[in-house]
């Protein structure tokens, strides 16, 4: 029953791979992923806990961080430890370039990893882990980490303020891209060509402020014009509009995805005790975040409770 539980997180589909391919094929490396608007003291408690953690571990050891996308652990990783062996692997066909001393295997599964058993003294994941079939996933982890192996596992929580802030994104997003909203109306202009038109502008600008309304907080409304109004006033405007619109419609595949990846209480204590059966016994519990009005996240690790940084507001 335990397995039946992790089984639900399915393997990505090829869509959503060829989504987040996009996404480092045009964002730096330094980008936070599904955590663009992350605020400092968060970004400050989830950097303390990677430095914690890193601190604790052997020399040169074997680190492999598992859905690595923009490198984020192991850069942090080589900052605090650069004694440490790093690799990182990610489903994503084109990954961000980083430091020569950091290998990369992009085109990886987690559920099918390309090494030797006992070959990774440390194994870590930050909102990854999650994205594919956990049972799978687990058995690769045991498979190609030592006996004594370190662990440290950052998740989506189901009920997290990450998931809801996306979540929100989302359907301002989508209300963008909605038959009446900035899309279809700027491309509808284009095509019978009165995109300078005084009242294609004045039909577009009812819409943004409406948009605004509706999605005070959301800065998707702002870029998305911006992105429009700047595309319109430039050559091949049809083309890069339509360009643009698949890029948010991949973005609208990357939130789906998160929303499906991320972990009810059940699910991430049964990832806990499944790892725990195989290797060592596992802890898990929630991150909180100062001035956070939900969870921010879950931390799956085998090191000591007194080893790890306590979350504030607990």
């Amino acid at each position: 029953m335990k397995n039946q539980s992790l089984a639900v997180k399915n393997i990505p589909l090829k869509h959503e791979a060829n989504a987040w391919s996009h996404y480092w094929r045009t964002t730096p490396a330094a980008s936070r992923g599904c955590l663009p608007d992350l605020p400092g003291v968060a970004a400050n408690h989830l950097q303390e806990i990677w430095r914690q953690f890193f601190v604790s571990l052997p020399r040169s050891a074997r680190l492999l961080d598992l859905g690595t996308g923009g490198g984020a652990v192991l850069t942090e990783a080589q900052a605090v430890r650069p004694d440490l062996q790093l690799s990182g692997v990610d489903y994503a066909a084109v990954l961000p370039k980083l430091d020569t001393a950091i290998t990369l295997y992009p085109e990886t599964r987690i559920e099918q990893l390309p090494f030797a058993d006992g070959s990774f003294e440390v194994i870590t994941s930050q909102f990854a882990l999650e994205y594919g079939n956990v049972s799978a996933a687990i058995q690769e982890v045991s498979r190609v980490s030592t006996f004594e192996g370190k662990y440290l596992f950052i998740c989506h929580h189901a009920d997290g303020v990450i998931v809801r802030d996306n979540l929100a994104r989302l359907k301002a997003l989508r209300e963008t891209l909605s038959p009446a909203g900035l899309f279809s109306t700027a491309v509808l202009a284009l095509r019978r060509r009165k995109k300078s038109t005084p009242e294609t502008w004045q039909r577009l600008a009812r819409i943004f402020a409406t948009l605004q309304r509706k999605h005070p907080d959301q800065s998707i409304v702002k870029e998305v014009a911006a992105d429009i109004a700047r595309i319109m006033a430039e050559p091949d405007s049809l083309e890069k509009l339509l360009a643009l619109r698949r890029a948010l419609e991949m973005e609208d595949q990357r939130i789906m995805a998160l929303k499906k990846a991320a972990l009810t209480e059940n699910q991430a204590r049964v990832l806990a005790e499944v790892l725990s059966a195989k290797q060592q016994a596992l802890h898990w519990e929630v991150v909180h975040v100062p001035g956070a009005d939900a969870p921010f996240a879950w931390r799956i690790s085998n090191l000591s409770r007194s080893s790890l940084p306590a979350s504030p507001g607990r």
